[in-house]
């Protein structure tokens, strides 16, 4: 950004030693980005079931089925952040509103076989939060889509907001010395 090199929001997750070996399975990581492009498309103008490849079909089955259950409407989808403050940068999945919440939803969509939301979601959507606009407070929500067309959804408390800022900026503090100190290690 503006000719700085800027960590990734799962760069520093990673660093921490958060994001579990499967999440960097070459097979699983490849189906979340398809998982990923597909969700996205379906939300911007939809996507022919037909198209998708029959193994990913239950996965976008299933945040169909989010997206009506909950009333989700996405107003951003897969937008790109920036933070020059604290030197990060990330993409949150997405961003809109739902039923019976007067919050702002920010998002993000997980993939996995059991639908188990990882802890580090939580730091996750603090950095997008605080990236995108420190002076508003959202509801962080992560879904889990499943193989099985179900889905498993972990929202975060508002009282935990702080909490999780202050836990994500240390975690980009710690990056940031360990690449200082020349180690890349936190």
């Amino acid at each position: 950004v503006d000719g700085r090199q800027m960590p990734s929001v799962t760069t520093i997750l990673d660093a921490a030693g958060l994001v579990s070996q499967f999440s960097k399975d070459e097979d699983a990581a490849h189906r979340g980005t398809q998982v990923h492009s597909f969700t996205a498309l379906d939300d911007a103008e939809g996507v022919d079931l037909r198209k998708v490849p029959t193994h990913l079909r239950p996965f976008l089955r299933a945040w169909r089925k989010f997206r009506k259950d909950t009333g989700f409407v996405p107003s951003m989808i897969e937008q790109r952040i920036d933070c020059l403050e604290f030197g990060y940068t990330g993409r949150f999945d997405r961003l809109g509103s739902r039923r019976g919440q007067t919050l702002l939803t920010l998002l993000d969509i997980k993939t996995s076989q059991s639908g188990v939301v990882p802890d580090y979601a939580r730091l996750q959507l603090a950095g997008y939060a605080f990236a995108y606009n420190p002076n508003q407070v959202f509801e962080r929500m992560a879904v889990s889509l499943k193989p099985d067309s179900t889905y498993n959804v972990k929202i975060y408390p508002i009282t935990t907001d702080r909490i999780d800022l202050a836990e994500w900026l240390g975690m980009v503090q710690q990056y940031s010395q360990g690449q200082n100190n020349g180690n890349g290690k936190t």
